[in-house]
């Protein structure tokens, strides 16, 4: 068979069943490497706001340094992301694009808040608040829910 003669519908059956089982397990890969880069940004975030609520009026130079700390962290996720990349299942680029803008808008809510002077509970439990979006698309990656 030359490659411009169309396969026997038995051969295609056979081609598009190798395909999908590569699909099957390529997106299984995707959602282990999705969910890991997907958690580990909510709670740099999380961590983050958490640094600038305690070191804020403190101690500028340590503030300084945990953001050192997170960008150098973020980069290193995201290459390692980058490096181990593999097809994701469809729909969870759209689901950690919505995780991440809820947890933008969370983080810069916190930062308006630090004027509060808010109680070391409420802060922590705030905190937890602008990770939650990006762990629960995370747990819904790795488990394989869609929506």
């Amino acid at each position: 068979m030359n490659d411009l003669t169309p396969p026997t519908s038995a051969q295609a059956r056979e081609r598009l069943a190798t395909a999908q089982g590569l699909a099957t397990t390529t997106a299984r890969r995707g959602a282990v490497v999705g969910s890991i880069t997907t958690a580990a940004v909510g709670v740099l975030m999380a961590g983050a706001l958490a640094a600038t609520s305690y070191f804020a009026s403190r101690n500028p130079i340590a503030l300084a340094l945990s953001f050192a700390v997170y960008g150098i962290a973020l980069a290193l996720l995201m290459a390692w992301h980058r490096r181990t990349q593999v097809v994701a299942q469809r729909g969870f680029g759209r689901a950690y694009i919505r995780a991440l803008i809820t947890t933008i808008v969370l983080y810069a809510t916190g930062v308006a808040l630090l004027p509060q002077h808010l109680s070391w509970p409420w802060t922590t439990a705030y905190c937890v608040l602008v990770a939650l979006p990006m762990l629960v698309t995370a747990t819904r990656m790795a488990t394989g829910a869609r929506r």
